[in-house]
């Protein structure tokens, strides 16, 4: 299943950008304090983000399940990010992180900032540790 929606910084309340794919139909996680640096699923996930925002899609095949790699292709990720980037400016750095679980899934929050305003990256990962799905949220939100 592929969904998007795209925000602008003014109504994050009322919507959330789903950039890839994600076959789980997260609602709602339960969130904790930010993470620690050291943990592997934190640093996957920031090195996700990097790929993704830099368009990188062949840094991002080995990280992914199934059907994302599937799904997410070079032409959907150049839109995304043109999109992503015509709403929120440049992509300028990640911030702090922090962690989350949804019905025994994994899920990682990287704040970015961007020229115009900031977002989390949500990653999912699925109990292999490989990501099952990206999406652009609010900061703070799920």
């Amino acid at each position: 299943m592929l969904h998007m929606k795209w925000l602008r910084p003014s109504n994050f309340a009322h919507s959330a950008v789903v950039l890839g794919v994600c076959a789980l139909g997260i609602v709602g996680c339960s969130s904790t304090p930010p993470a620690a640096p050291d943990d592997p699923k934190v640093r996957l996930a920031k090195i996700y983000v990097s790929a993704f925002m830099a368009g990188a899609t062949h840094s991002m095949e080995p990280m992914e399940n199934a059907a994302v790699k599937k799904a997410l292709t070079d032409q959907l990720v150049t839109s995304t990010l043109a999109r992503l980037t015509a709403a929120n400016g440049a992509f300028e750095s990640q911030g702090s992180t922090r962690t989350g679980t949804f019905q025994g899934h994994d899920v990682v929050y990287v704040a970015c900032h961007f020229e115009h305003g900031a977002l989390d990256a949500k990653v999912v990962l699925d109990r292999d540790s490989k990501v099952a799905g990206i999406f652009m949220v609010a900061p703070g939100g799920h």
